[in-house]
C-alpha cells in the first residue's frame, strides 16, 4: 500500500524514464507528466526528491532534465519509496494509529497488518524500476493485455 500520491507518482515516473531507450539520458519533468498524467508542479516536486536521493541527477541547461544515475536493475521500489515517503508509517506505525501497538500489545490488526506489511515490504525491496517497466511494457502490449 503506497500511503501517498508522491509515492505513486516516483513509481510510474522511474517505470517511464527506465523504459526509455536510454534511460541515462536527461529527460524533462514536463514530458514525464504529459505521458504519465501527473500534475507537473507535484512531478516536480516528487522528481528533486529523487534527486536529493541520489536516484536521479538533475542537468540544468537545454536538453536537462533529469536523468537516471544507476541502472534501472539496480534501483529497487522500495528506495524510490524511500526517498518520497515516510517509510516508518509503512514498517513501525500502528495501522490503527494506537501509540502502544507491539508483539507484546498488539492492536486488533497487528498479525494481519504485519503479514500483509512484511510481505508488501519483502516485494519493493526485491522489484527492480527495471522489473517494473518490463511488467508494464508487457501489460500494456495488445498481446499482454489479452494474456
Amino acid at each position: 500500500m503506497i500511503q501517498t500520491d508522491s509515492g505513486k507518482y516516483a513509481i510510474r515516473a522511474m517505470a517511464y524514464i527506465a523504459a526509455r531507450e536510454d534511460p541515462s539520458e536527461p529527460i524533462s519533468a514536463a514530458e514525464i507528466a504529459e505521458a504519465e498524467g501527473i500534475p507537473p508542479y507535484y512531478l516536480a516536486k516528487v522528481l528533486q526528491d529523487l534527486a536529493r536521493a541520489g536516484i536521479l541527477a538533475s542537468v540544468r541547461g537545454r536538453g536537462g532534465g533529469f536523468r537516471i544515475t544507476h541502472a534501472p536493475d539496480e534501483i529497487h521500489l522500495l528506495d524510490v519509496l524511500g526517498a518520497v515517503e515516510n517509510i516508518k508509517k509503512l514498517t513501525e506505525d500502528c495501522v490503527l494509529g494506537l501509540d502502544s501497538c507491539s508483539e507484546l500489545v498488539p492492536c486488533p490488526l497487528h498479525t494481519q497488518w504485519k503479514a500483509f506489511r512484511d510481505l508488501m515490504l519483502s516485494r519493493l525491496e526485491v522489484m527492480t524500476v527495471s522489473d517494473l517497466a518490463r511488467e508494464l511494457e508487457r501489460k500494456r502490449s495488445p498481446l499482454g493485455s489479452s494474456v
